[in-house]
């Protein structure tokens, strides 16, 4: 085997001998340390360490030829297991759709621009530095490469992965960045560049040992980019251009609104007074979740249920995705049904001890909802709720409409009610599908825009959309998937609260994850199942619900045996994994006595610490009777004291 130098390996690679030498010294690059002639230490690589290129070219420089095991063709590598899109994280999601969204544009505009595919990608890259800036590099090398990679599918090849390592670590003190967005957020408005030589400055004079410590120029450009757009420009810019450019618009204007663009949603009370399905003869008031699109006014998607709550919200809101498709904006009130840390975030519901609480990614996120919230005892707002006054005639033709409240109540509600002429649940529920899809949404349009007064409200809608979301039932059942908060994987496994009660899913795979923190995602409909992310919100596995552990004081005994069986079982794995660890170390040391390892240790560093003490660092330390009794005397011989020790004894015995 021939061994080459570094610097015949740095020429070889067309690198210095620096980055060689680095190399070998880390470990990345196999090497066998020596000496020279002079006594110093030098580093040899293996032929074999190097690619095989390299060898290629290293045989042909010196030899004129290459070996015949190095020309023989490269077999193919085994292919890439490829990853699925449930395996990233949120954020790496959310890039992946980015580029995915930006070569389907390209090919687009590849197909329906004329010219050469050289100017047209050239002109496209333009448009993209143009729409994205310098934060979202584009160039033809990289639409090549991304494009390349996604004909694989392999999804990890979008990901940019740079820099990750040390993602949220900085060296540089708190103290300089606040200094420079002192200068920066400053009506003066002054450039970043001379923000950097203000800070410069400052520190000069204010604070010098902290210059070694100013990091570049693109830092402090960096910092500037980061500072969200509303604090800069209401600093630097003054309220009008805040206004201008931040503000947030009052009235409402659908004229320019599309199809889909917004939908408003809100719950009402049905008021007519049902009895339950199942014979029970129980009145009550039923409640109708709805979803209306805000450019048609038709309802898009709606449940009746018995309360109005998170879960009937969502049903409400995945009947009208497969029908309609996905919105852009969701219009919502500040109810606890939308303001829910699984559903569109706590928004300002957020408390101070919450902050730091990690939480899902909530539904509308992953359906690329954005949520606005209205004001507070604002109801003009939202379209909808003059939409449920309208609704108000459909409870006036049963015959137990009961009114909004007292004042309104019919003077005959109570004789019919003793008449028996109640509808059920199920009556009411069918007579408002029947009248939502055949009345309510074929009405005659009457909103805000004049053009379109005249025709019907599907009319309208049909006519302004102009371009529908859709998504795969798989994946939208996993997009509107409900979501635990973080929680600890225990002794029965995860939990879900239904009701105040504790569902616990289990397998054995969450049996040796126990302590890890997890998200757990369920269905609401189909609750046989869960599935476990962990805390970056990238999927584990699928945990099945735990039946044969969870019994009743009236068990039967084979039950019981079944179940302590089980118990029993998963106790035996535990102790089989302990006993595989144990004895691969006995099987290479023989049996460790942990006392005479730390004993002989002990005599170990006791014998290191002997040493011989030398005669001139020695100080006698004498008695001050003996001091005192050599003073008396003048260093003559004086007869000692006796003292009768027996006697002493006796004393104290007695």
């Amino acid at each position: 085997m021939e061994l080459l130098t570094v610097k015949e390996v740095a020429q070889l690679k067309g690198c210095s001998d620096r980055y060689i030498k680095s190399l070998a010294l880390n470990g990345s690059l196999v090497s066998q340390t020596t000496t020279n002639g002079k006594n110093r230490k030098m580093y040899l690589i293996p032929i074999d360490a190097l690619e095989q290129p390299l060898q290629s070219k290293y045989y042909k420089q010196k030899y004129g030829e290459v070996p015949e095991q190095l020309r023989r063709s490269k077999e193919k590598a085994a292919p890439k297991k490829l990853k699925p899109l449930e395996g990233f994280t949120a954020d790496q999601r959310d890039e992946i759709e980015r580029w995915t969204q930006i070569l389907r544009d390209w090919q687009n505009f590849r197909n329906n621009t004329p010219g050469s595919k050289a100017k047209v990608d050239a002109a496209f890259v333009k448009q993209c530095k143009d729409n994205y800036g310098s934060d979202f590099p584009v160039s033809k090398d990289i639409l090549y490469r991304k494009q390349a990679v996604l004909k694989r599918n392999d999804l990890d090849g979008l990901i940019d992965k740079r820099g990750h390592w040390k993602k949220g670590k900085s060296s540089v003190p708190p103290e300089i960045r606040d200094l420079f967005m002192y200068t920066y957020l400053d009506e003066r408005a002054l450039t970043i560049k001379k923000c950097v030589e203000a800070t410069h400055l400052i520190i000069k004079q204010e604070r010098p040992e902290l210059l070694p410590s100013i990091p570049a120029y693109d830092t402090f450009y960096r910092w500037s980019k980061e500072c969200p757009m509303p604090v800069a420009t209401l600093a630097r810019a003054g309220e009008k251009a805040f206004n201008d450019r931040c503000g947030v618009f009052v009235d409402r204007l659908y004229d320019d609104m599309e199809s889909n663009d917004y939908w408003i949603a809100d719950g009402h009370s049905i008021d007519v007074i049902t009895q339950m399905d199942d014979g029970s003869q129980q009145q009550h008031r039923l409640t109708l979740s709805a979803f209306i699109d805000a450019r048609s006014g038709i309802y898009v998607g709606w449940v009746v249920t018995d309360n109005p709550s998170s879960d009937a919200t969502l049903c409400a809101l995945r009947k009208a995705i497969k029908k309609y498709g996905i919105p852009r904006y969701l219009y919502v009130d500040n109810g606890r049904e939308y303001l829910n840390y699984d559903i569109g975030g706590m928004g300002h519901r957020t408390r101070k001890r919450h902050v730091d609480i990690k939480l899902p990614t909530p539904i509308l996120s992953r359906l690329g909802i954005q949520m606005t919230n209205a004001i507070p005892r604002n109801a003009q707002a939202k379209i909808i709720e003059r939409e449920f006054r309208n609704f108000t005639f459909l409870s006036q033709l049963f015959e137990t409409w009961c009114g909004s409240n007292v004042v309104a109540k019919p003077e005959k509600l109570k004789s019919k009610l003793k008449a028996g002429k109640i509808p059920t649940d199920g009556e009411l529920t069918q007579v408002v599908e029947d009248m939502i899809e055949g009345y309510f949404n074929q009405q005659v349009y009457n909103g805000k825009v004049v053009a379109d007064r005249g025709k019907t409200r599907n009319e309208v809608y049909n006519a302004h959309l102009s371009k529908i979301r859709k998504a795969a039932d798989e994946d939208l059942n996993l997009m509107m998937m409900r979501s635990t908060r973080m929680q600890t994987i225990a002794q029965n496994g995860v939990y879900v609260k239904i009701s105040g009660e504790k569902i616990y899913y289990f397998n054995d795979e969450l049996f040796m994850l126990q302590g890890k923190k997890v998200f757990v995602r369920f269905d609401p409909e189909a609750m046989d199942e869960v599935r476990v992310y962990d805390e970056d919100e990238k999927f584990m596995l699928t945990a099945p619900i735990q039946t044969d552990m969870m019994l009743d004081y009236f068990a039967t005994k084979d039950e019981l045996s079944h179940a302590m069986q089980k118990k029993r079982s998963y106790r035996r794995k535990t102790k089989e994994i302990i006993e595989l660890q144990h004895e691969n170390i006995v099987s290479q040391y023989g049996h460790i006595n942990m006392l005479d390892l730390f004993v002989r240790a002990a005599k170990s560093n006791r014998e290191g610490l002997l040493v011989t003490p030398d005669t001139n660092v020695v100080e006698m330390v004498i008695p001050e009777e003996r001091k005192q009794l050599a003073a008396v005397s003048n260093g003559t011989n004086c007869t000692p004291v006796q003292i009768d020790r027996l006697r002493m004894i006796k004393n104290n015995e007695r």
